[in-house]
């Protein structure tokens, strides 16, 4: 997708549903609705604008969960202005989840805008939950960077039988872990750093 001003999601550009306006007959107009569930490979797809590009594959601004899916080599370019969520970005509600023994990796995703090039494959642009959910056996890999605004929350959850592996930094307001149902979570030595304004690491 390319625009001279903005771009935003690549493959999907999740929108809420409307409601119909006052007065208009809903059969008179065509359906408007959100992606709620998304599952996929998204390899190689790119947003490029100008002043302002997000989500090279992915910009939500829905209800959507994201499950047993991979990301690589997607993009977000911005020449003169910014790029943000290579792979993803969202300003609403985001779950991410692996399961059933499946292996979810967002690898190789990044942004170029005139702050240089950065290999940031998640972005929350509102103060809203990122949840990355592991359970059944199922396993999420994270090798580029988490980024967002000020405020949102980075929560990580699943059963005992799955993984969330993190091998690249991590900037969140709050970092939350399911405290009574806890995946494992691992990260990588001298190359993750995760930072929170509160964090509840534990």
């Amino acid at each position: 997708m390319n625009s001279n001003y903005t771009a935003s999601g690549g493959a999907i550009n999740n929108a809420e549903a409307l409601a119909p306006l006052p007065n208009t007959d809903p059969q008179e107009l065509p359906p408007i609705s959100e992606i709620t569930t998304v599952s996929g490979n998204f390899t190689n797809n790119t947003v490029t604008a100008g002043e302002f590009a997000v989500g090279g594959a992915i910009a939500n601004q829905g209800k959507m969960t994201i499950v047993n899916s991979n990301f690589s080599n997607n993009s977000a370019k911005a020449e003169n202005g910014e790029a943000h969520g290579g792979a993803i970005a969202t300003e609403t509600e985001l779950d991410i989840i692996a399961k059933d023994g499946f292996t979810s990796k967002i690898s190789g995703n990044y942004v170029e805008d005139k702050n240089g090039k950065r290999n940031e494959g998640i972005y929350v642009a509102a103060p809203v939950p990122l949840t990355l959910d592991a359970n059944s056996k199922g396993k999420i890999i994270v090798d580029d960077q988490i980024n967002g605004v000020d405020g949102y929350t980075l929560a990580i959850k699943g059963d005992k039988t799955g993984v969330v592996e993190i091998n690249n930094n991590v900037k969140a307001g709050i970092i939350e872990f399911d405290s009574e149902n806890e995946a494992e979570t691992q990260t990588k030595p001298g190359v993750a750093n995760i930072t929170s304004d509160n964090s509840m690491l534990h």
